[in-house]
């Protein structure tokens, strides 16, 4: 379960931009996960759980935020949505359009709480 080496550095991250702000503790963080990024995010979910114990996360609500696939055909020009990472272009069927959209993995936001 690769999900929790992510979720450990998604805390990792998190945690050190906080710190750089004062922050006494992390009340939401958001992360954006791409439909094709290859992350199940059930997994990501239980692995956070356990990733933020006894962290400035410990109490945080963690919110995710799918992002939709999306891809680019350089032949025809044609925007949209695959099927799978593999989906030809549905217009004129070249067989390699580029996914433009939908492989992050990002820390979108982090609300924290600082020391007064």
């Amino acid at each position: 379960m690769h999900e929790l080496s992510i979720a450990l550095s998604i805390v990792d991250l998190v945690t050190a931009e906080a710190l750089s702000h004062g922050a006494a503790t992390v009340s939401r963080v958001e992360v954006g996960l791409g439909s094709h990024s290859g992350v199940v995010p059930e997994a990501l979910e239980f692995a956070m759980a356990e990733a933020v114990k006894n962290t400035l996360l410990e109490h945080a609500r963690i919110d995710y935020r799918l992002i939709e696939a999306g891809s680019m055909c350089h032949d025809c020009g044609l925007s949209f949505v695959p099927d799978d990472v593999y989906a030809p272009c549905p217009q004129c069927g070249n067989p390699m359009p580029e996914l433009v959209r939908g492989k992050e993995l990002i820390v979108n936001s982090i609300d924290i709480e600082t020391i007064k």
